[in-house]
């Protein structure tokens, strides 16, 4: 499942038919190697009538962090009966055709950042140097490679007999 920060994840586990006793589950993140986890699934009004069913449930902060995609893989590590009474030939068993989820938690708060002049209308003189400052804001990960272009044109009518800067003959742009 694919979910954003600020969101509930819920992975449903589902205890089949022949559900008589208590079921310990255990499970583990495969991301997160000190994460282990046990749920407790009881049995029902009438046993076998009905599929019994446990939520995990995850909520993921939304911190205002910058942060990129996250992937987490959670395993099914582990079932035991617990209820004594029960032969071993009827003990729960983990179906392994079912026994991995993903969650996938999408990239937030522009976790490469923003980027955009920091003035939009800067005024100089003929013969003077002008300085246009790009500004990155939020999000700091990843170098990023930033292009610019010089382009004739003109925000108002022009008066008279006024002609537009020409790049390269009225003026040059350069890094620096």
């Amino acid at each position: 499942c694919h979910r954003g920060r600020g969101d509930t994840v819920q992975l449903g586990l589902e205890r089949s038919l022949g559900n008589l006793g208590v079921v310990e589950v255990t499970w583990r993140s495969l991301d997160l190697e000190t994460c282990h986890w046990s749920l407790f699934l009881h049995q029902g009004p009438q046993p076998s009538k009905r599929v019994l069913t446990q939520r995990i449930v995850f909520s993921v902060a939304a911190d205002g962090t910058p942060e990129l995609a996250e992937e987490y893989s959670l395993s099914l590590t582990g079932v035991q009966t617990l209820t004594e009474d029960i032969s071993v030939t009827g003990r729960a068993v983990l179906d392994t055709s079912a026994t991995m989820a993903t969650v996938t938690l999408r990239a937030s708060d522009n976790p490469h950042g923003v980027v955009e002049f920091q003035e939009m209308f800067v005024e100089t003189e003929e013969s003077g140097r002008l300085f246009l400052t790009i500004v990155r804001e939020f999000g700091a990960i990843g170098a990023l490679d930033v292009a610019y272009e010089a382009v004739m044109g003109n925000i108002g009518t022009l008066a008279g007999n006024s002609t537009l800067a020409t790049p390269g003959l009225d003026f040059n742009n350069s890094n620096r």
